[in-house]
C-alpha cells in the first residue's frame, strides 16, 4: 500500500498553530500470534498489539501514517512540537478476538517485547539519548510519567541510527522488558529523547482519513481506539501531555470558526506507532471479554470433537447470527437465529467434518459483534 507524504498547516486548541514534518512508513509489525494451552481455570493468549497497525488494517485505503519530530530539550512557548510521548494500556485490547479484556480476569501478565516505528539522524557528533519506560497509569487511565517506571531501558549514539543518517527512513527501535507481573493489570509505554538541536528523532503516528478540511486535503476521525497515545506538545506546555485525563485535546477548525463543532478534525498524533508483544494468562469465565450488548463464553467441550456448544448473555434482544471461519478466514458455517430474548442462552453446531486445527467463532448481536477461538481435536 502507498503511503501519501502530505504536510499539515494548522491544528489549533483554542487559536494556536503548528507545523509538522510528515513521511511514509517502512516496514510493517510482526505477524499477530495467539496461542492457547489448555487448563482447568485459565487461559494463556499471546498477541501484538499496535493501535496504528490494527486501525490501518481496518480503514487500509484511507489510514495515513507521518513521522513527527520530538526532543525533550526542546523550549516551551519558543518552540512549536513535541517533548515526549506515550501509549496507555488501560484495559488491554485483543485484535485477534476484537475485544477488551476486564483487568479483574487477568491473572498474569508479560510484556514480552515493545517495537518503536521512528527515525533518527546525527549530525552533531555528540551523544543523543533515547530512553523507553514501562510505566504505571492513573485511576483515570492517564499516564503517570513522574512515577517509579516499571522497567526502562536507554539507548545513547553519536551517530544515526536511521538508514543515511536521515531520520525520515524510519527504522525499528527494538527493546526486550520480558516483564512478568501477577498484579499488573494495565500499563504505558513512555519515551522521551535528547539530542542536540542539530540532530533529530521522530516517532510515526497515525489516524484515519476524514478527508477534506478547509484548505487542507485531509483530516482525522477520532480513532476506535481514543484516548491511546499521548504527546507534550511544547506550544500546549499548560495542558500537560495531550489529551488531557479530562479530555482537553487538540482538533483542526475545518469550518475556521474558532469553535470546536463535530465536522472538525481530530488530533492527527491518535494512533503511536509502538507495538508490544504480550502473554495473558485470564481466567476462564463468560465475562472474561468486555462487550456491547453480549457477553460470550469458551466453546465446551475444547477441544472439541463433535458437537461444540458456545454460551453467550444478552443485555437486551438482539437479532443473532453465528459462523465458523478457519485461519484462512473461510467460512464454514453461518446461520441467523432470528430474534433472541435478553438473558443467558446457548449455539451448537458439528465440527466432525473439519480437520483438526485452531478456528474462531463469531456471534453477531444487532451490531456487537464477539468472536472466540476452540481447536478441533480428533
Amino acid at each position: 500500500m502507498t503511503k501519501f507524504i502530505i504536510s499539515f498547516a494548522f491544528i489549533i486548541l483554542s487559536l494556536s498553530a503548528f507545523s509538522q514534518v510528515s513521511t511514509n512508513k517502512i516496514g510493517a509489525v510482526p505477524n499477530y500470534q495467539i496461542q492457547k494451552q489448555y487448563a482447568q481455570e485459565k487461559t494463556i493468549d499471546v498477541f501484538w498489539l499496535d493501535y496504528s497497525n490494527i486501525e490501518n488494517n481496518l480503514n487500509d485505503s484511507t489510514y495515513f501514517e507521518y513521522l513527527w519530530d520530538f526532543n525533550n530539550n526542546y523550549i516551551n512557548e519558543v518552540d512549536s512540537s513535541i517533548k515526549y510521548i506515550s501509549v496507555g494500556y488501560n484495559k488491554i485490547y485483543n485484535p485477534i478476538l476484537d475485544s477488551l479484556y476486564k483487568n479483574d480476569s487477568i491473572y498474569s501478565l508479560q510484556i514480552d517485547s515493545i517495537f518503536v516505528y521512528g527515525g533518527h539522524e546525527n549530525n552533531s557528533g555528540t551523544p543523543d539519548t533515547l530512553m523507553i519506560k514501562l510505566i504505571e497509569l492513573s485511576a483515570l487511565g492517564y499516564p503517570q510519567i513522574d512515577s517509579l517506571p516499571l522497567w526502562s531501558d536507554t539507548i545513547i549514539t553519536s551517530t544515526g541510527l536511521s538508514s543515511g543518517n536521515d531520520w525520515k527512513n524510519p527504522t525499528v527501535f527494538k527493546f526486550a522488558p520480558n516483564l512478568f507481573s501477577t498484579s499488573i493489570k494495565r500499563f504505558g509505554v513512555f519515551m522521551e529523547y535528547k539530542g542536540n538541536r542539530n540532530d533529530t528523532m521522530g516517532f510515526l503516528a497515525g489516524f484515519s482519513d476524514k478527508g477534506v478540511c478547509g484548505s487542507l486535503l485531509h483530516s482525522a476521525y477520532k480513532s476506535k481506539y481514543y484516548p491511546n497515545s499521548y504527546g507534550f506538545w511544547t506550544n500546549y506546555h499548560n495542558y500537560g501531555m495531550l489529551p488531557t485525563a479530562l479530555g482537553q485535546d487538540l482538533y483542526v477548525d475545518c469550518d475556521g470558526n474558532g469553535t470546536y463543532s463535530i465536522n472538525d478534525g481530530q488530533n492527527f498524533v491518535q494512533n503511536l506507532s509502538i507495538g508490544v508483544k504480550l502473554r495473558l494468562e485470564v481466567m476462564n469465565g463468560i465475562d472474561e471479554l468486555e462487550a456491547g450488548n453480549i457477553q460470550i463464553g469458551l466453546c465446551q467441550p475444547n477441544p472439541v470433537i463433535g458437537n461444540a456448544i458456545i454460551p453467550f448473555e444478552l443485555k437486551n434482544s438482539s437479532q443473532i447470527s453465528y459462523k465458523l471461519v478457519d485461519l484462512s478466514g473461510r467460512e464454514l458455517i453461518s446461520s441467523n437465529e432470528g430474534i433472541v430474548g435478553s438473558g443467558k442462552h446457548q449455539i451448537n453446531f458439528n465440527v466432525s467434518n473439519f480437520a483438526n486445527g485452531l478456528y474462531f467463532y463469531q456471534i453477531k448481536a444487532g451490531n456487537s459483534v464477539k468472536t472466540g477461538k476452540l481447536i478441533i481435536g480428533k
